[in-house]
């Protein structure tokens, strides 16, 4: 496969480019190796080009970022990719990120761009939701000594008490939640909400016949289920990714 990588190492001090060096020419990241001299200074900063670099580099760039993060080193690298396939290397802050084709469009996309697509979508109501069953889910944890799983349902029989019962607040759901909760009982959850639990829960349908069905299972969609189905009640059912019930 064909690669192509460009891009930039960023450094703060001269001392930290200087090691940042050793580190590259140590991988053997470019044949012909660097040279601190070869660094530039701009707005403070001193910057050093990776240019007419080719090939497959992920594993050499994955052991500098992790000499850097061992060294304690200040420095930031964006090394885009591209040929066979597309993607970048990102190193900020000490936090090192491989993102593909798809992740590298949206982190190149502008902030205003990318909200209105998060809006356009839905997922600013899911964002705000999902914080909201995190913090529940918390709470069930530190102060009524739920395991993560049992809190994780929990927090979702709090939440659907909050957002479904007039002058609730989030301690009202969460007590609620601490009292009844059961393993072993399934939680009904709105037609509304059931898109946020979609992909971390297993999804029972109760039809109008009186039998329960478990949605993946059954190969029904979420779109199915939302706009196919009438008369019936949505459930979670067991933590599993996918869909698959524990056993």
């Amino acid at each position: 496969m064909t690669y192509y990588n460009e891009g930039t190492f960023v450094t703060k001090t001269m001392e930290d480019m200087s090691k940042l060096v050793e580190i590259l020419n140590h991988e053997e990241l470019d044949p012909y190796g660097f040279d601190s001299d070869d660094a530039y200074e701009s707005n403070g900063q001193f910057c050093l080009e990776l240019n007419d670099c080719n090939g497959d580099i992920e594993q050499q760039i994955d052991k500098i970022a992790e000499a850097c993060q061992k060294k304690h080193l200040d420095v930031d690298f964006e090394i885009h990719y591209y040929g066979d396939a597309e993607g970048a290397y990102l190193f900020h802050n000490g936090v090192y990120e491989c993102l593909g084709e798809e992740e590298y469009h949206a982190h190149q996309m502008d902030e205003k761009v990318l909200l209105k697509e998060v809006y356009r979508r839905g997922l600013n109501r899911k964002i705000y939701n999902d914080a909201i069953r995190s913090f529940m889910q918390s709470e069930l944890e530190t102060q009524y000594g739920m395991y993560e799983k049992d809190a994780k349902r929990a927090a979702v029989l709090a939440f659907e008490r909050y957002v479904n019962t007039e002058d609730a607040s989030q301690y009202d759901g969460i007590q609620w939640a601490a009292e009844r909760y059961r393993s072993s009982i399934l939680i009904e959850v709105s037609r509304e909400t059931l898109p946020e639990y979609w992909d971390d829960f297993a999804i029972v349908i109760a039809l109008p016949d009186g039998t329960n069905v478990l949605a993946q299972e059954k190969h029904y969609t979420l779109h199915d289920c939302l706009h196919k189905l009438d008369s019936v009640k949505f459930f979670i059912d067991g933590i599993d990714v996918g869909g698959q019930c524990e056993n």
